[in-house]
This record gives structure tokens, C-alpha cells and sequence, in this order.
């Protein structure tokens, strides 16, 4: 949806869904406010169930990972006309529809800020799963290597990797070849990455410059957030990803901030909002800037 693209990064970003009067964008979805008549969320007894195709979101899981890492609360309130139900039914539901051999990469995304490395649950077929079983599965999937695919699968197995060394757990199995795999594309990432910082639209497929700013962006964007929140903390000096952080915010400066966010393709207000995520996420982590107090 247009409204997810505009402020998917945190929940103090404002929009205009209901006539003239503000609301928050989180809010705005998470009540089902519509957005070019099309709503998120459908409500089926106790399963909240986020719709998954064109103008909605992208990937299964993309709204709960952008949930998780704007750190919403399991209680927050999800509608659906007279209907009212929480995040946490969001979760159960995601929980619920883990299958093997899907893309599961943002699915773990969000499910790792939500999930402890010792919970198991059931999916819709009786079989077992666990935040090990979803990374095993992502280590096994073959992500395309030339679009957000590959970069939403590294964000997800980040995040599982986060969880275990926050719960001080053993990373060994498949969260041992996680680490690995990231180790691998961090360094793969950098080698590939333009002199001016930015990175080919082709994601790891290709290097070198185009001329098409805005697919630039979108790859730039989401190979520096997925760099910013997956590199140890003492790595993010590195020049190579002070030239991306300068380079992706330099082709957001050039957006004009006036332009009508119908004017913009998903595509185009994706590559900025990520860009800005990305933005948001180094600011955090090299300057401790807490962005919970800013309004």
C-alpha cells in the first residue's frame, strides 16, 4: 500500500488518511484506515491476516518485520471494522503460516523481535517450527541475488542472530551458517560498491554506475540498511559505509520535498523510505541518537 511506503519506519511519522485530519502512519494501517480504497488487515476469528500482492505488501511478513523493527508493542490495537484485535494475533497468525520452501525472510525478520530462541510453535500443517527452524530454512533458500530479495533474507537472519546473542545463546547449527552467510555478503557487498558510494540497481549481480537515480536509490538503500543493522557496531567507521550513508542521503536531498507523494511510484517512495530507515538505524547505532524522544 502507498501509505505503508510513506512512513513504514516509525510510528511517530504523521500522514493524511482521513480527509484533513492526522493521523499516525502505523495507525492509519494497523486500523485499517483505507488507502486508495484498499485496506490491509482482514480479521478471521482469533487470525489477523495482512494481504499479501500488488499495493499491498510485497513479501509475506513485510508489515510484521516492519513492525518489529519500528519496536511496536505485541498489544498494539490492529481493526477491522467492529473487529478489534492486537499484534499479537498478527504474530500468531505469521507463526501460523510458516511453510517450507516459501520466502520466509522477513517473516523471520519480524518474528525474531518477537519470539525467544526456545519457543516452538505449531504451523496450519501440525509440523514444528522454531526461530531456528526459520533460519535453517532461509540459510537453505536461494534468494535472488538481483533485487530486495536477497537483502530482506540478510535482514532476517540479522535479527535472528540479534536475538541469540541478546538471550546469550550458543550460535551454532544454522545460526552458525547464518553468521557465516552474512560475514560473507557484508564483505561482498563492500567489494562491489561503487566509488561514489551507491550501489548497481542490480543489487549483487552487477557493478558500476546508471544513470536511472531512483533504482539506484532503491538498491543503495536497501544494501546500506541491511549493512548498517547486520555489521558489528565497531565496522560501521568503515569508509566504504560512511560513502554509502553520504551518498544515499544525498540522493534523498535531491527529491523535491514538495512533490506529491501520488506523483511517486511504490517503487520510487521505497527507495526513499528505506534510505531513510538505513539513515535512521546508522544514526542509532554510530551516534546513540534515541528516536523514541523526538516527536
Amino acid at each position: 500500500m502507498v501509505l505503508a511506503y510513506c512512513y513504514p519506519y516509525g510510528g511517530r511519522a504523521m500522514a493524511t488518511a482521513t480527509g484533513n485530519r492526522p493521523v499516525y502512519a502505523v495507525g492509519a494501517l494497523c486500523w485499517n484506515i483505507p488507502c486508495q480504497d484498499k485496506t490491509l488487515f482482514r480479521v478471521n476469528g482469533d487470525r489477523v491476516i495482512a494481504r499479501v500482492g500488488c499495493e499491498y505488501q510485497p513479501y509475506p511478513g513485510s508489515f510484521l518485520a516492519m513492525l518489529a523493527l519500528s519496536e511496536i508493542s505485541p498489544d498494539y490495537e490492529i481493526k477491522d471494522g467492529n473487529e478489534s484485535r492486537t499484534l499479537a494475533h498478527l504474530i500468531a497468525t505469521e507463526k501460523h503460516n510458516c511453510t517450507r520452501g516459501q520466502n520466509l525472510g522477513l517473516v523471520l525478520a519480524g518474528l525474531a523481535s518477537y519470539v525467544s530462541p526456545d519457543e516452538q510453535w505449531a504451523n496450519a500443517f501440525g509440523e514444528t517450527w522454531s526461530l531456528e527452524r526459520l533460519v535453517a530454512e532461509e540459510v537453505a533458500r536461494r534468494a535472488d541475488q538481483s533485487n530486495a530479495d536477497v537483502t530482506n533474507q540478510l535482514l532476517g537472519l540479522a535479527a535472528a542472530v540479534r536475538t541469540y546473542r541478546a538471550a546469550d545463546r550458543p550460535l551454532a547449527g544454522s545460526l552458525a551458517d547464518a553468521v557465516e552467510q552474512l560475514e560473507t555478503y557484508q564483505q561482498f557487498a563492500l567489494s562491489i560498491q561503487n566509488s561514489n558510494g551507491t550501489w548497481h540497481p542490480l543489487f549483487f549481480v552487477s557493478k558500476g554506475a546508471d544513470t536511472d537515480a531512483d533504482a539506484v536509490l532503491y538498491a543503495s538503500a536497501h544494501i546500506l540498511r541491511m549493512l548498517a543493522y547486520s555489521l558489528p557496531q565497531d565496522q560501521l567507521n568503515d569508509p566504504r559505509i560512511q560513502r554509502g550513508v553520504a551518498a544515499v542521503a544525498a540522493i534523498i536531498a535531491q527529491k523535491g520535498v514538495n512533490t506529491p507523494l501520488s506523483q511517486m511510484s511504490c517503487r520510487q517512495l521505497e527507495g526513499i523510505t528505506v534510505g531513510l530507515h538505513a539513515l535512521r538505524i546508522y544514526d542509532e547505532r554510530v551516534y546513540g541518537t534515541d528516536y523514541s524522544t523526538l516527536e
